[in-house]
């Protein structure tokens, strides 16, 4: 399933690359070891095995990865586990939600993070708002 939709969205990126495009969201995919917390223990994990990011990264091709634009260091996540105890502040997650853009919008991109604030809140999602900012 995971790979039927990702050859479908490469058909869309084809298509809208040379105009201001942006693939957002939770993609499930941790492209990198340093976008998550353990590499060496999730080696056969769905989001993270080798033949699903070499997958994503020729699906991804040629678009820039805003986080990683703004924020190349380690240590950048966007989902903490609810089974890991005080994951939030131990730093311990994911970086599976993207803000994947065309070059186009890429030049225009100001600032790209991720807002802790609502994870730490009661009852939150586990995973944490990921936001971009554009300029016109």
């Amino acid at each position: 399933m995971k790979k039927s939709f990702l050859a479908r969205v490469r058909k869309i990126i084809e298509r809208e690359m040379s105009g201001p495009f942006a693939w957002v969201g939770d993609l499930n995919v941790a492209p990198t070891e340093r976008d998550l917390t353990n590499p060496k223990g999730k080696k056969e994990h769905v989001c993270f095995c080798q033949e699903i990011r070499e997958l994503f990264a020729r699906v991804s091709e040629g678009l820039v990865d805003t986080l990683r634009k703004f924020h190349p260091e380690d240590g950048v996540y966007t989902f903490f586990d609810y089974r890991v105890k005080d994951s939030v502040n131990r730093n311990i997650g994911w970086r599976i939600d993207h803000i994947l853009t065309s070059p186009a919008l890429a030049e225009r991109a100001r600032d790209c993070f991720v807002d802790l604030g609502p994870r730490r809140e009661e009852r939150p999602s586990d995973h944490t708002p990921l936001a971009a900012e554009f300029s016109d």
